[in-house]
């Protein structure tokens, strides 16, 4: 019998175990499936000694249906073997198995033992079908159902996306055998499960599997990678290459892809590869964001650069080294991944494996490229570069010669032209680096740097010293200087016409001139043949100079305005004159000008007359016209006044300054009180008529002075000038006042005022005097002065030799030297004398010392009133104020001990004197053996004329060298001995009385007396003394207050007491050469 399609669902066994049934138990549920002539089996086997009527089968259900004694109970259904009580196969045999037929079955050997197996007849599940959502996506819960029909027992599903397993969510039975059965999976899907299958699995007890399946359409957001293209994220530096932007998405239409470089956006980058063709430089973060209609995502990348060593070298790409110095090149490299080696390369031999390159003494045979080269291993490539220096070695150039191409006499050149000079230096003598030319006028440099200076268009400024420098870093040499002149006196090349007319109406009445010239014409403007200055109040100037074609254009206008006039009128009358002049000379040719102005008369004068009644008066009407005045008359009470009894009239026409000028006068003899009043002036002529009032008054004060002006100004003075008023009718003069202090009294109407201060404001007023009385003075003129630049000394102190230094160069000022204790208040030093200095001057300084120096500029002349301020302060340091307080201790302590080894020597020369003779001169002088002791003299037939208060013979100057002295008076001794005729002397001893104070006193007064000498000339003697004399001139210098003191060996004390002195009488000494008294051996032992 076959089974066919069975699955294996349940196994379900039970079994008895007896002798007889030898059939092993069932292992599980023998199932069939339902069809036609479907036939089941059941074994069960018997050993052959069963007794068949013990024999049964039996189901569930329906009883037993079969019995070894009496065959099949239940028609032709069920049937064993045959032969089952031979064989003892008792197998069961169901023909036409149904669903019916589903039941357990029973084997049974009597009571004891049964055989159970259990038959199914199932019928497969029908095909499954899967519904899933209409749409899937990502991290969204979806349902999918599994369905199935005509199963028997009912099917089982089994769920699965891939080849995972899910357990499903939900089951619903059929509700009849074999009906619909249904079974739902929930789960949330990622994007990794898109285009897998979900399979459902549907099965029962026939083992039979019935799949469907369904693809998976899972919607998804972006999901980018980025990436290189090669899959590394190391690049090289500047490399080109492409980031790569994989976008994996559901749906894979994208709406928008953006790039950002280190977070800035790409404009323009739409592509999911993005190019970078110049490569980069540093380390970069590439992203890339791209957006479907799901959502928008992103993906970085961080892209690590290599690059190969960037080599640097501390000194830079060129370098000089002088000779015989050192040379010390450091290697810098700048590399991804790390440097690995240097080495340092030069004319291709290896020098040295390290960063540092250093060198000694360095020649010019050492000079030439030096080349470092790193090495690193960017993306694992060993890879090389290098960076080179040129090191030179430097060497002085040689002395150049200066010369000019073309050359003409006396190097004297037109201007306008073109002039090249030349700087030459012997061959080879150029040095390095490279002598650099420089270009000099006077010690101005000039522009160029080349051996030739080309100047075109000279002009006269040209005109100077030239020479040319050539230097490098080791020195310079400059070649001689070359005087080139360049000249062209000034031409007339312009001017305004010859005879020009003015009247009131012109408008800006003006005479021009152009002149050129080299150098620069400087152009001056005359009225009938006097200079108008550039100051003047009535014109004013115009000038304006330019280059032209290398000459110097110089165009001046004379305006007729100034500060006392806006127009012109009839003092512009006369001839006008331009001339130019240079500093090589004055034009050819000038400008001439005739100037008329034509106006309507003007009446001169006051307009007032003087005088007391019964003196005699003149009225005077003075007009000037241009047309000439055709009438001129005097009026009283509007009649013309004609000559009479009491009137002398005078009418005087002459031509000034071609203006026409008339006089009339009429003079009365003898005033009346009648006669005082008003008198008109009338004059016409051919433009008009112009009338004037005279006042006849009695005489008076002056009237005040009008129109008071600067005329001019300096740091000292100020020039000044007014217009008289009305004198009143006598002889007037004026008084100028000055900061309200009247100055003195003039005639003139201008004044100059001196001896003023610089920078100063001045209140400046004028008025008139005569014989009756005085005007007021005028408003007052502030004028201030000019400043004074003044040239500030330097000082330098040189405090351990005492003398100051000026540095001052100037013929105006004078230097003031000055010293300070507190550096506030200076005052002036050497009686505040005011020296001349012109370059340097010292000075040596005298007490009183001062820790503060200074110096001030005062003017020549001025008594010290006009100074500058203090120049800087020169401080005395005190450190060097103790050094020098040192040198001087050590100095006194040095003179010090020379005059103790002297008056050692004068002891013992003194004891070694004869006391009964007399001492000569000769015996004074009388030489030192080396062993201390007084050799014996030669007296001379007449006495030296030696001065005995100085036993040494010679005065000692006043000096710090005593080696000096000692030298200058041994051969003051010898001279004196080779001069002389000598005769043998034996000095004399003095009584004993005497002796022992006397040599107390002898020794202790050199001591002091030869200090004095080193500060003081000795004293004069005009007297023969005997030796009791000497010694009492000796003594009498000693001073009386050290005798007592115990501090007599500390001879600093008695030089500082030295002072202070008394004469001793009555005292002698007697020469010996050991002492022979208590006395004067202690004397003696002290001093040596």
């Amino acid at each position: 019998m076959t089974l066919k399609n069975t699955i294996l669902l349940v196994l379900l066994v039970q079994y008895s175990w007896t002798a007889i049934i030898i059939t092993p138990p069932y292992e599980g549920t023998l199932v069939y499936e339902n069809g036609q002539d479907l036939v089941g089996y059941l074994p069960c086997i018997m050993r052959p000694t069963a007794d068949s009527g013990k024999i049964f089968w039996s189901r569930a259900n329906g009883g037993t249906i079969y019995s070894g004694a009496g065959g099949s109970l239940v028609g032709e259904k069920y049937s064993v073997d045959a032969n089952a009580a031979t064989t003892g196969n008792y197998s069961l045999v169901i023909k036409n198995l149904n669903r019916n037929d589903s039941d357990t079955y029973r084997c049974q050997y009597s009571a004891d033992e049964t055989l159970i197996g259990v038959i199914l007849v199932a019928d497969a599940p029908g095909q499954p079908t899967i519904s899933a959502p209409s749409q899937i996506t990502e991290d969204t819960p979806s349902t999918f159902s599994c369905e199935s029909t005509g199963g028997y027992p009912n099917p089982t599903f089994t769920w699965s996306i891939g080849n995972q397993l899910y357990p499903e969510t939900s089951y619903t039975a059929p509700s009849v055998d074999g009906g619909l059965a249904v079974s739902t999976l929930d789960v949330t899907l990622t994007h990794a499960d898109n285009r897998k299958e979900v399979k459902c699995d549907v099965t029962n007890e026939l083992q039979r599997t019935f799949t469907a399946t369904h693809t998976l359409d899972v919607q998804y957001k972006p999901k980018v990678t980025v990436k290189l293209d090669g899959g590394i994220s190391v690049v090289l530096q500047q490399s080109s290459f492409e980031v790569v932007c994989s976008v994996d998405a559901n749906p894979q239409e994208l709406k928008s892809i953006t790039w950002k470089k280190n977070s800035l956006v790409l404009e323009g980058e739409s592509s999911l590869t993005l190019s970078q063709p110049g490569g980069i430089v540093l380390d970069t973060v590439y992203e890339c964001e791209v957006e479907n209609s799901i959502d928008r995502a992103n993906g970085v990348l961080s892209v690590s650069v290599h690059y190969a060593p960037k080599v640097s070298i501390d000194k830079g790409a060129v370098m000089a080294v002088n000779e015989s110095t050192n040379l010390e090149l450091n290697c810098n490299a700048d590399a991804v991944p790390s440097v690995v080696s240097y080495r340092w390369v030069k004319d291709g031999a290896v020098m040295v494996r390290a960063k540092r390159l250093a060198m000694n003494s360095m020649t010019r045979e050492m000079a030439g490229i030096y080349t470092c080269v790193a090495s690193n291993q960017p993306l694992g490539v060993t890879t090389s570069r290098n960076e080179s220096i040129q090191v030179h070695v430097n060497y002085k150039p040689e002395q150049p010669t200066l010369s000019v191409q073309n050359p003409e006499p006396s190097n004297i050149y037109r201007a306008g032209g073109t002039i090249t000079f030349h700087c030459i230096l012997p061959d080879g003598g150029y040095g390095y680096p490279t002598a650099m030319y420089q270009w000099f006028r006077y010690d101005t440099q000039l522009t160029g740097n080349s051996s030739e200076l080309t100047i075109s268009a000279t002009r006269y400024q040209d005109t100077g010293n030239y020479s040319c420098t050539v230097a490098n870093l080791l020195g310079s040499k400059q070649a001689e200087t070359l005087h080139v002149k360049f000249y062209d006196v000034p031409e007339l090349i312009s001017s305004s016409e010859s005879q020009i007319n003015f009247t009131r109406d012109s408008v800006q009445p003006s005479l021009q001139c152009e002149f050129y010239g080299v150098p620069k014409p400087q152009v001056s403007w005359y009225f009938n043949d006097e200079l108008i200055p550039d100051d003047s109040s009535k014109y004013s100037f115009n000038n304006s100079y330019s280059l032209v074609d290398g000459f110097w254009s110089s165009q001046s206008q004379l305006l007729f305005s100034g500060s006392t006039r806006t127009q012109v009128d009839i003092h512009d009358i006369g001839s006008y004159k331009c001339s130019a002049k240079s500093e090589i000379g004055g034009t050819n040719t000038e400008g001439q000008f005739a100037v008329d102005f034509h106006f309507t008369p003007e009446v001169m004068g006051y307009g007032k007359a003087a005088a007391d009644v019964g003196e005699k008066a003149t009225i005077t009407c003075e007009v000037l016209g241009l047309p000439k005045v055709t009438s001129l008359d005097i009026l009283r009470d509007g009649n013309i006044i004609t000559a009479g009894p009491r009137y002398n009239v005078t009418d005087i026409n002459y031509n000034v300054d071609a203006t026409y000028k008339q006089h009339k006068s009429v003079t009365i003899d003898s005033v009346r009180p009648t006669d005082l009043g008003e008198y008109e002036c009338r004059a016409v002529n051919s433009l008009g008529r112009v009338e004037r009032t005279i006042t006849l008054q009695e005489s008076g004060a002056p009237d005040t002075p009008s129109h008071l002006i600067l005329t001019g100004k300096t740091w000292d003075s100020i020039d000044i000038e007014w217009n008289p008023g009305f004198d009143g009718g006598r002889v007037q003069n004026f008084i100028v006042s000055k900061d309200g202090r009247q100055l003195n009294t003039i005639s003139a109407h201008s004044t100059q005022l001196t001896t003023l201060y610089p920078e100063t404001e001045y209140k400046i007023s004028v008025l008139a005097t005569n014989s009756l009385g005085s005007s007021t003075a005028t408003p007052d003129l502030l004028v201030t002065t000019d400043s004074l630049d003044f040239i500030v000394p330097t000082i330098q102190v040189d405090s351990e030799e005492n003398i100051v230094t000026v540095y001052f160069n100037s013929s105006k000022f004078c230097v003031v030297i000055m010293g300070s204790d507190d550096g506030i208040t200076y005052t002036p030093i050497f009686d505040g004398e005011c020296y001349e200095v012109e370059g340097t001057k010292q000075f040596e300084l005298v007490s009183p010392f001062y820790s503060n120096y200074a110096a001030k500029s005062c003017v020549v002349g001025r008594s010290n009133d006009v100074c500058s301020a203090v120049s800087e302060i020169v401080e005395i340091s005190a450190e060097k104020d103790d050094s020098t307080k040192w040198i001087v201790i050590g100095s006194v302590a040095g003179i010090i001990a020379v005059v103790l080894i002297i008056a050692i020597i004068a002891v013992i020369i003194r004891r070694q004197k004869g006391s009964n003779k007399k001492l000569t001169k000769a015996s004074i002088s009388a030489p030192i053996s080396k062993s201390g002791h007084i050799n014996p003299v030669m007296t001379p037939s007449e006495e030296l004329d030696i001065d005995l208060e100085n036993p040494y013979s010679t005065y000692i100057p006043p000096s710090n060298n005593l080696n000096t002295f000692n030298s200058e008076f041994k051969a003051a001794q010898q001279h004196e001995l080779e001069n002389y005729d000598y005769t043998y002397a034996s000095v004399q001893k003095k009584s004993a009385e005497q002796k022992s104070l006397a040599d107390c006193s002898a020794a202790r007064t050199h001591q002091a007396e030869l200090g004095r000498h080193l500060s003081t000339p000795p004293a004069e003697s005009n007297s023969d003394n005997t030796e009791q004399d000497t010694l009492d001139n000796d003594l009498s210098v000693f001073p009386v207050d050290t005798l007592d003191s115990p501090d007599f060996p500390d001879f600093p004390d008695i030089v500082g007491n030295m002072p202070h002195y008394q004469r001793f009488s009555n005292f002698s000494e007697s020469g010996y050469s050991t002492p022979d008294s208590r006395a004067k051996k202690v004397i003696y032992e002290v001093i040596v």
